[in-house]
């Protein structure tokens, strides 16, 4: 909350439809680190800590972004609160775009619903069932493109770190031990350190899991190659 009041006048200063050159600025930058850059967006600020389904991403992109500042514009502009405001865009922002579809189709197919007593996962992302987050909760990018979690590698920059051990403490480890989808190998090599560290248990994680972006062209071929295991952990996991 107390960043985001950092923010918020700025944030109202933006246009409607906000291009990088609106917000890709030092008005909005919090780190810089070579060609690393980090910037805020308001979209993973509010924490559902009784969420049952965590799913994490590696860093939120620019659509992720640009949606996130231009909705908590609109949200400022009706005097909504903050706390409000945060919520609201976090759950109308998550996987916003393609991603969210590749992901409900996937997680359908796991029947991961029918443990939670819904009939679909599209459900889940409209429920408070469901958090999500990023391991760096901030957009990044690296010469101005959207980070990938490769270059530089995650877990060799101090810089990045610090934001994915902020997230350990403040996100995952407030919450009363949800069932873990990370996204992606990145994310998958972070939460195993987290296993080994004893901060997490690895029968609440689904490793493995395809990142659900549409640049993924293994995508589908590496889920059907773990579809039954990711079956077999769920069910382990909810009876």
């Amino acid at each position: 909350m107390q960043l985001f009041d950092e923010f918020a006048e700025k944030i109202r200063r933006i246009p409607n439809t906000p291009t990088k050159k609106d917000l890709l600025i030092n008005d909005f930058l919090l780190e810089k680190e070579g060609s690393i850059e980090i910037f805020y967006s308001p979209h993973n600020q509010y924490v559902n800590k009784n969420a049952r389904v965590l799913i994490i991403g590696i860093t939120p992109g620019w659509t992720q972004m640009a949606r996130a500042m231009s909705l908590a514009k609109n949200y400022l502009e009706e005097d909504m609160p903050y706390d409000l405001l945060l919520k609201r865009v976090n759950r109308e922002v998550r996987f916003y775009g393609s991603m969210r579809t590749y992901l409900v189709g996937m997680l359908d197919d796991l029947q991961l619903s029918k443990y939670l007593g819904l009939s679909s996962a599209e459900e889940l992302f409209n429920s408070c069932m469901l958090h999500t987050t990023s391991l760096i909760k901030f957009p990044v990018f690296v010469n101005s493109q959207n980070y990938n979690g490769h270059n530089p590698v995650l877990y060799k920059s101090p810089l990045l770190m610090k934001y994915a051990r902020d997230t350990l403490k403040t996100v995952i480890l407030s919450q009363n031990r949800p069932f873990i989808i990370p996204l992606g190998k990145s994310v998958d090599h972070i939460l195993n350190m987290y296993v080994k560290e004893g901060r997490l248990a690895k029968e609440q994680c689904l490793f493995d899991f395809p990142h659900p972006s549409g640049a993924n062209g293994h995508r589908q071929k590496q889920f059907e190659i773990h579809k039954n295991d990711f079956k077999e952990k769920i069910r382990n996991f909810f009876t």
